[in-house]
């Protein structure tokens, strides 16, 4: 978290403001997420010899290696085509939401928007937009009840 404090703040001359700050940091605190297990990957293969630890900073690293396995297992061709199809599945599904229900739902959770901007922008209260979003999440997720088990028909 320091550190994605910091390059915010070295780097905050190149915010443009195309996004919200918050995507700004939470983008820096990715990429600062991603240095750190490439790093740490480096080093896996020495911990796996069975050395012991040698400091409060190496159980840090080993806590964190299953998202270095996660985000291995995203690069996998088979992995891929399957966020791919999710990605597409969830695409059409979106698609077939009430207008306001999908644009509500994308501005939310794809685009990552906060939702004081989402309130201002289409002029409805934020109680409103916890429903919108609710009634979304729920329409979604009975469209896409059979896709992690193969029983997926986008037709539904």
């Amino acid at each position: 978290m320091q550190e994605t404090l910091l390059a915010a703040l070295r780097g905050r001359s190149a915010f443009n403001g195309r996004s919200s700050e918050r995507t700004w940091l939470v983008g820096i605190l990715r990429h600062k997420i991603y240095d750190h297990l490439r790093r740490s990957s480096r080093e896996r293969a020495f911990r796996q010899d069975g050395n012991a630890l040698r400091n409060a900073s190496d159980e840090w690293d080993n806590a964190v290696f299953w998202l270095h396995d996660v985000a291995a297992e995203c690069q996998s061709p088979s992995r891929r085509m399957e966020l791919s199809e999710l990605q597409e599945a969830l695409e059409a599904a979106i698609g077939k939401l009430p207008r306001r229900l999908g644009q509500v739902f994308e501005l939310y959770q794809i685009d990552e928007q906060p939702s004081g901007e989402i309130c201002q922008r289409l002029n409805i209260s934020e109680s409103n937009l916890w429903v919108l979003l609710h009634r979304a999440r729920k329409a979604l997720k009975k469209q896409l009840s059979g896709w992690w088990d193969g029983n997926y028909s986008p037709n539904v």
